[in-house]
């Protein structure tokens, strides 16, 4: 079976946009924890073997973070690194790994996003929730919409 989780979604944005709305720390931090954004901060050294780490403070005081390693980037192309949770996944993984890819269209790009390493059905779940929420919020974020 299958670790990968892969969405597809069609942005309102050129592609070297959405490349800056992923490794911009300002940008990156509007949207990437979604609904669950609160005082995120986002600290990115985008090149390969460059880590990274964003944290969001949770309402009742807890802070969760992830973090890791650039493996691949191509700008407005390609980004792919590692991917480490400090927070209540409720599973161990010994390596998760994120891959974008964009894609130019006639307006607009297509971005796939693949989540792999996720180990158990119920975390995919989990995750599919919670990646569809903050690109949910990368969408309105690109349209200029506020969320």
């Amino acid at each position: 079976m299958s670790t990968d989780l892969v969405l597809v979604r069609e942005l309102p944005a050129a592609a070297e946009d959405v490349f800056r709305a992923f490794v911009e720390p300002e940008l990156y931090a509007a949207w990437i924890w979604g609904s669950l954004s609160l005082d995120v901060v986002a600290t990115l050294d985008v090149r390969v073997g460059g880590r990274f780490e964003v944290t969001t403070e949770r309402a009742e005081g807890a802070t969760w973070s992830f973090s890791g390693e650039y493996v691949e980037v191509e700008p407005h192309r390609r980004l792919v690194f590692t991917l480490a949770w400090d927070a209540p996944m409720g599973y161990e993984s010994d390596e998760e790994v994120l891959t974008v890819e964009l894609e130019a269209l006639d307006e607009g790009t297509r971005l796939t996003f693949t989540h792999s390493g996720v180990p158990i059905p119920e975390a995919r779940k989990a995750h599919r929730q919670g990646w569809e929420d903050s690109l949910n919020r990368l969408t309105l974020h690109l349209a200029g919409v506020e969320s």
